[in-house]
């Protein structure tokens, strides 16, 4: 099912959602517009008690310069730091999973991530996991690899799951900028943000020489519902991928994988 466009965007208007006219990577304008995909009609709670009132779809558009999919109108970013700080996203995600159940759901890109960065060797064994959820990846990385691992996660929730269950130090926020890291890892949050080029720049500038830094988002499959919804503004081709690795900063050559439902871009920094 589709709606008009016009009546979508007058809609989302009423509804405090903004217009994205150019892309969040490379600055091209965006354009190519696909029809509007009905994703529900049930508010959209930012909070236990602040909700847009009704979302009746999402709209993306194609950027002109790098291909990557960009949702506009979209959530605001003060709306989005929101969403993702509270248990909202959790709950309307996963419903009534708890951090077990879904760890049993998505624990095959833990796993997959977990075995890439240990075939790697950095000289500092230590692991930094970026909206890593439960801390399932840090076990891993402690466990299998010997590493030093913390979380940085927003939701409360998971980060006391990580701490209580996995014995792993779960943060809000991003350490001191000096601490540098041997692996680092972003697992399906990049599409999440209104900002991925300043992100994943700042993971970057937190590697340390030799060290690996492995990102995860969904593939663009229009099979996976799931990937086209309010939370995901934007949905990544192998081209864009390798545009937000550039625009990054990242000066060598990363390799992108599609695995399953994911593409997976890797990147070692050079040893000086």
């Amino acid at each position: 099912m589709s709606l008009d466009r016009q009546f979508f965007l007058n809609c989302s208007a009423d509804l405090g959602l903004v217009l994205q006219e150019v892309c969040l990577i490379c600055g091209a304008d965006i354009t190519q517009f696909e029809d509007v995909v009905v994703v529900s009609s049930a508010p959209v709670f930012l909070t236990e008690d602040v909700a847009i009132p009704r979302f009746i779809g999402v709209l993306y558009g194609t950027c002109s310069g790098c291909g990557v999919k960009v949702q506009s109108p979209r959530l605001s970013d003060e709306s989005i730091a929101l969403y993702y700080s509270t248990g909202a996203y959790r709950k309307f995600l996963m419903v009534s999973r708890t951090p077990n159940e879904r760890e049993k759901v998505e624990g095959w890109r833990s796993m997959y991530v977990a075995t890439k960065l240990l075939s790697k060797s950095p000289n500092n064994r230590t692991h930094l996991d970026f909206g890593g959820d439960s801390g399932l990846l840090c076990r891993m990385m402690v466990g299998e690899g010997d590493y030093a691992s913390i979380l940085i996660e927003l939701n409360d929730e998971s980060r006391k799951y990580a701490e209580t269950f996995h014995k792993i130090p779960a943060f809000a926020e991003m350490p001191q900028k000096e601490l540098k890291f041997g692996a680092i890892s972003a697992i399906e949050v990049l599409e999440h943000l209104g900002n991925p080029v300043e992100v994943l720049s700042d993971l970057y500038s937190r590697l340390e020489d030799g060290g690996t830094l492995i990102a995860t988002v969904p593939l663009d499959d229009p099979e996976w519902a799931h990937h086209y919804s309010i939370h995901h503004i934007h949905v990544f081709t192998e081209n864009s991928l390798l545009e937000l690795a550039k625009q990054a900063g990242i000066t060598e050559s990363p390799e992108i994988d599609a695995v399953e439902t994911s593409l997976v871009l890797s990147v070692t920094r050079r040893k000086l």
